[in-house]
């Protein structure tokens, strides 16, 4: 498996052409990106208290995201799990939630062969 993320597209891109045998050459500058645009400070702040929430909230998320991050052939471990501890750090240590990861099987076999949107 191979993992490219937003936040590191153009490292995970590169890495991946690495690892197929290509060329690690795509830039910032050459990559269009619609989502950086200067942030003011209220946009973007979270109090302690939230982040706690959120991340309790996003444990099992955070779980499976650790997971696949773990079996992409191209991310290092030792950078997502520092991004991850800064930002969910309980979480980021955990291997498992309070709270149950939802059982999606019969939606899973309730959709085989159709999209879902």
């Amino acid at each position: 498996i191979v993992v490219i993320r937003n936040e590191h597209i153009v490292d995970d891109w590169n890495e991946v052409e690495t690892l197929l045998g290509g060329a690690a050459d795509l830039t910032e500058e050459s990559l269009p990106v619609n989502n950086q645009y200067e942030k003011k400070p209220e946009e973007v702040y979270l109090s302690d208290t939230a982040k706690v929430v959120l991340c309790k909230t996003l444990c099992n998320e955070i779980q499976v995201y650790k997971t696949i991050l773990k079996r992409a052939q191209n991310i290092k471990k030792k950078q997502y799990m520092q991004e991850l501890m800064t930002s969910c750090p309980k979480e980021a240590l955990e291997e498992s939630c309070a709270d149950d990861m939802p059982d999606i099987s019969l939606k899973v076999e309730k959709a085989k062969g159709k999209l879902i949107y």
